[in-house]
Order: structure tokens, then sequence, then C-alpha cells
């Protein structure tokens, strides 16, 4: 996943990605906000935001992988193998990608409500990433990563930005449900014309990838 862009094709197997609108964003009065779970790997996994910030931020949407820890929910999609762990001592290591798409993209418009859509679609622009830039809200973890997609040339109005990504990887585990970043996104960013359409509905995916255990995280 590192080399790759976070909306390329999944491997069913060890990868998974679910979307979330959050409505509205500038009128909620709510502390945190979660996603709805979604069952994979043999694990509940949900966002969590804080529409506001989260701490000492106020200038940046905080937002969070937040793993339930194990489900019985049946899937059809062949996953990963876990070694049978009782509830208090699951893990689950997995690597993730926090994905924000432009509300004129055919991600976001597949989601936002009918009254958000524009008239027509564009051709969708995806460049490579620049250099990551390591995550300052966390600096004692170097396993998190900012990158954030760029596009040579001009765009007009009747295009599109690519979107914006942030990637981590995490072992999940009772005391450890989430991880993320504080400084997800600038509010400046969550802006019509900008990340944000003429509602203030922001969309944002997460996709994970699972990693296996390793014999010394089996306890």
């Amino acid at each position: 996943m590192e080399n790759s862009h976070p909306l390329d094709p999944l491997d069913p197997v060890r990868e998974t990605l679910f979307t979330y609108v959050l409505r509205s964003y500038d009128k909620i009065s709510d502390q945190r906000v979660y996603s709805p779970y979604h069952h994979f790997g043999g694990f509940l996994w949900r966002m969590l935001i804080f529409p506001k910030g989260n701490l000492s931020t106020d200038h940046d949407l905080s937002v969070y992988l937040e793993c339930g820890g194990p489900s019985y929910h049946p899937t059809v999609s062949p996953e990963p193998t876990l070694p049978p762990l009782p509830p208090e001592h699951w893990i689950c290591p997995a690597r993730f990608s926090i994905i924000l798409h432009h509300p004129n993209s055919p991600h976001a418009q597949a989601v936002l409500p009918a009254h958000s859509r524009p008239t027509k679609f564009y051709p969708i622009l995806k460049q490579p990433c620049i250099t990551p830039i390591p995550c300052p809200e966390r600096p004692s973890y170097s396993q998190e990563e900012s990158e954030l997609s760029s596009e040579d040339g001009d765009q007009t109005s009747e295009q599109w930005n690519p979107p914006l990504f942030k990637r981590a990887s995490h072992d999940f585990k009772p005391d450890e449900l989430d991880w993320g970043f504080l400084e997800f996104a600038a509010f400046d960013t969550l802006q019509p014309g900008k990340y944000a359409d003429k509602h203030m509905n922001v969309v944002i995916s997460m996709r994970i990838t699972l990693d296996d255990l390793s014999s010394d995280d089996v306890v």
C-alpha cells in the first residue's frame, strides 16, 4: 500500500474500503461523530471524527480509525486467517489510508445527496503523490506519514482536485482501539469550492490493509 494510490483496485482478501459522508459538519454540535461499523477481516471498523478538532487543535478536522474488536458478522468475501484469541487478548495489525474526496469527484458524487451533484461529470484526475511528510501532531510515531496527491498543470472550475490522504499503521488492541490524525484537514480546506460541497458535506473514505500477525503479537 505504501507505493500505491489509495483508490487503486483493492485486494479483496486483505483490503477493504468504506466511505462516510460527514453532513453539514459546520453545524454539528457533538464533540465526536462515528461512522457506522464496517465488518472486515473478522473485526469491526469505523471512523471516529472530531468535527471541531480534537484536544488542542481548533483549526483542523481530526479523523481516526477505530477497531471495535472481533466481529462475528457473516461475510461472503475470503478474509485473512487470524488466530482464535480470547476477546480480551485480540490484536489486529493494519495499515490504513484516510482519504478526503473532492465533492465533484465520481466517488463523492456516488454518495452525496442529489442536490449536491453537478449537472455533468469530468475526467478523473490522478497523479503520483509527492514525497511523504511526517505527521507533525504525533512526532514520536514514526510509522505515520502524510501524503498529498498533486496534479500537473492548471485546473479549471469544471475539473476537480485529486483526493487528499494520509497514511498510518497500527497494532489495534483493547487498550489502543483508535489511531489517526489530530490534524487531518484544515478547516479552510473544507469549504465550498474546495473539499466541501455547498452544504458543507464532506466525503471521507477509509482504506484498510490487514497485516499478518507475528509470533511476538500472539499472547
